[in-house]
Parts: C-alpha cells; sequence; structure tokens
C-alpha cells in the first residue's frame, strides 16, 4: 500500500501534517533473508506520551501492514512495546515488500485529547472508532531478490500480444512496465504468433524475429538513456537482465552499460537464438510452419 497525505475528521500523529506538536512515530525494521524466508523484526519509536499511555493501558496498538503487490500477500502484525519478529516464506513475496506502521484504537475511544495537539485543536476532543488509524510512521520498501532461474529466464520478460485495432500495422514494443511488451497487428499475430506456438523449431526463428529486435531496442535506449538511468533500474525486465546477465559472467549496470554491444548481448542472453532459428528455418519450411499452410 502506498500512504498519501490525507484529511481526517480528527488530529493522526504523521510526518506529513502538523496535528501534533513535539511528537513523532515510527517503527525501525531489520531483515534477515534466506533461500526460503525472510525475517522481520519490528522495534516502536513512539515520542507521545499521551499515545504511550494508550498503549501500554491496551486501549492502543502498534500494527505493521505488510503488503507484497506482485503476489498480493497481505498481512497485519501486532507488535507490542517491546518490538516483535515475524517470518515470511520466499514463496508468498517476490520484488518489493511494502510495510507501513500504524497505530490504531484498539476499542472505542470516547473524548480523546492530547497534550500535544496543535494549538488549532485547543480543547477539543473525539470520538473514535476501534480501528480508528491514531498516528502513521513512515512506509519502507524491501526489495526481495531472488537468485531462481525464473527471475533470470530472460523469455518471460517478454509479452507478446494481439492489436485488436486493424487500422494498426506497426508494431509497438512498449517496455515501461514490469514486462518488455511486443504488441503486433491482428494479422500478424495470428497468422506466425498464433499458428506457431507450439511448434518447438518454430519457437528459435520467432524468438531471432521478435524478441531479440525489441531486446536490443531496449537496451539501447537504457545505453543511450544519460541521467534517466535509474528509472530502468526500477523495471523488472532490466533487474531480470542483470541476473541473467551475471549468470554469464558479464554486468550490466550504470558503469558498464554505455560500452556494451547490445546486439552481442542480446545474443548471449538469448543463448545464440538468431543463428539457432537461421539453422531451423528448414525444419520449420519442411512442417509448413511461420506463415506456411499446416
Amino acid at each position: 500500500m502506498h500512504i498519501k497525505a490525507k484529511l481526517y475528521p480528527y488530529p493522526v500523529l504523521t510526518s506529513f501534517n502538523n496535528d501534533y506538536l513535539d511528537s513523532s512515530f515510527d517503527i525501525s525494521v531489520e531483515d534477515e533473508k534466506s533461500e526460503k524466508e525472510i525475517t522481520l523484526k519490528f522495534s516502536p519509536e513512539l515520542k507521545n506520551e499521551g499515545l504511550k499511555a494508550l498503549i501500554d493501558s491496551g486501549e492502543a496498538l502498534f500494527v505493521v501492514h505488510i503488503e507484497c503487490s506482485y503476489t498480493s500477500f497481505r498481512r497485519i502484525v501486532k507488535v507490542p512495546i517491546g518490538g516483535a519478529s515475524i517470518s515470511i516464506s520466499a514463496n508468498q513475496i517476490a520484488e518489493l515488500l511494502n510495510i507501513c506502521p500504524f497505530i490504531v484504537a484498539a476499542g472505542d475511544l470516547f473524548g480523546y485529547s492530547n497534550k500535544n495537539f496543535n494549538p488549532e485543536y485547543d480543547g477539543a476532543t473525539f470520538d473514535l472508532e476501534k480501528g480508528s488509524i491514531m498516528a502513521i510512521g513512515i512506509e519502507k520498501a524491501y526489495r526481495i531478490e531472488k537468485e531462481d532461474d525464473e527471475v533470470a529466464n530472460i523469455p518471460s520478460i517478454f509479452s507478446v500480444t494481439e492489436i485488436i485495432d486493424k487500422q494498426q500495422t506497426d508494431i509497438i514494443i512498449d517496455y515501461t512496465g514490469d514486462k518488455i511488451g511486443i504488441r503486433l497487428p491482428s494479422d500478424v499475430y495470428r497468422k506466425f504468433v498464433t499458428q506457431n506456438s507450439n511448434n518447438p523449431n518454430a519457437q528459435p526463428v520467432l524468438h531471432a524475429m521478435l524478441i531479440i529486435p525489441a531486446l536490443i531496442k531496449c537496451l539501447e535506449d537504457v545505453k543511450h538513456s544519460g541521467a534517466d538511468y535509474y528509472q530502468y533500474e526500477e523495471r523488472r525486465w532490466f533487474r531480470s537482465i542483470q541476473k541473467a546477465a551475471k549468470k554469464i559472467n558479464l554486468e550490466v549496470n550504470e558503469s558498464t552499460i554505455s560500452s556494451i554491444d547490445t546486439f552481442e548481448l542480446a545474443e548471449k542472453l538469448m543463448h545464440n537464438t538468431t543463428s539457432n532459428g537461421i539453422k531451423n528455418l528448414s525444419k520449420v519450411a519442411v512442417e509448413g510452419g511461420i506463415g506456411g499452410e499446416n
């Protein structure tokens, strides 16, 4: 979840408003990663005597919201004053883990006031329902790096789809998301991709025709991105390329990208698929694939 500044009908202790004076709240997080799980240790940090008293009496709670948008994993964890640790299976999370701490009302609170309220609330009291957010800490994002084969599987970072608009005759390459999207005109998609999707001899040919050019285009754009290079490191497809390159002892980063031969890198990442595609053309022709009659 991404916490944004919003208006509440009562004071909330946050870093993005001044409802409270001389007060602060956050929860520090320490993490330990292993191949099978990630362990998170939470330690509350609260500077406000009124809210501390509510925590001590059990009328308010420290909680942490944990979410991985890639896997739809979500969990709410209650954290005692002394801190807490939890372990999460690596199978439940991927890429980014977002963590946001809160203080919430444990039950209905009537006539709530705090001596550190902004003077604008001087003398005001508030009735809060159970679960009402009373404080919001700083949201934290943890990148979960996995070294499995799936992450570094280059073909998996591509998505080949059909353009329904029959007036569109150009191939579109979109790499603004987590995958590199190759969008094909309807007749091309149906004749060349759909008809050959289950033909193993046609796969290297299709990869040479579609994947290699798209990969080169993306790498060339990264190569010439200059000050915008950091934007690519936030994209899953580029991080997968970096991991796949490491497996063949190549470093793809800001300092090396300018000297990289993008065709050579694309071929190595795809295991010389262009050569394999050329070799397979005769087999495909015999089978009647790649646009031929099946």
